[in-house]
């Protein structure tokens, strides 16, 4: 008599190997789905980080631009302005001479309207500008300075305002010279900017 348990089993035995390699198959493939959306949400995390990252550095080098262009106005309208206030200064100190020597008693004549309206506006806009400069060697200069442009108004004699007239000079000089050093360096920053961004 045949067996038929053995050739039953032999029948069943490519079905069910096929079934096991398929069902592996589908395992293996569903852990390969997994670890690469996995790899794939790693990649869009990474990507939106590197966005991130530039966006913020794009932002943080438009501020510096939009400080350092700032400051450049400021320490050139400032330059500007403190010109004009030595200038007054010294076209008020010139009239007070001149009236000296008519026969007016020192600091007694009233000055042109136009003179004395230019000297206030350059001194308003000086303290203006002062106050929007970052670096405070320029400020306590130009705050040297009105009080010696004051000193030279206030002078008691043409000698006391000649020699006040002399300290605004030399204040004048150092805050030309530390507006100018801030200017360079503040276009050298500029430069090592643009330089990074092409590297």
């Amino acid at each position: 008599m045949p067996d038929l348990g053995g050739s039953t089993a032999s029948s069943w035995l490519p079905l069910v190997t096929a079934f096991l390699g398929y069902a592996l198959s589908a395992i293996t493939e569903f852990l390969r789905d997994i670890r690469a959306h996995k790899r794939e949400i790693e990649t869009q995390a990474s990507l939106r980080d590197r966005e991130r990252e530039a966006r913020d550095e794009a932002r943080r080098d438009e501020r510096f631009e939009r400080r350092t262009e700032f400051q450049r106005e400021t320490l050139l309208n400032l330059q500007e302005e403190v010109f004009k206030l030595m200038r007054t200064t010294a076209e008020m100190q010139h009239s007070d001479v001149m009236a000296l020597r008519s026969g007016v008693q020192w600091h007694k004549q009233l000055y042109p309207a136009d003179l004395d309206e230019r000297a206030f506006s350059s001194n308003v806009q000086t303290t203006k500008l002062k106050v929007r400069v970052a670096d405070e060697g320029v400020r306590e200069l130009v705050s040297e300075l009105r009080k010696d442009a004051g000193s030279v108004l206030m002078s008691d004699s043409e000698a006391a305002g000649e020699q006040a007239s002399r300290r605004m000079t030399q204040t004048y000089d150092k805050l030309n010279e530390r507006i100018g050093e801030l200017l360079r360096k503040l276009d050298n920053d500029a430069d090592e900017g643009e330089l990074k961004k092409t590297i």
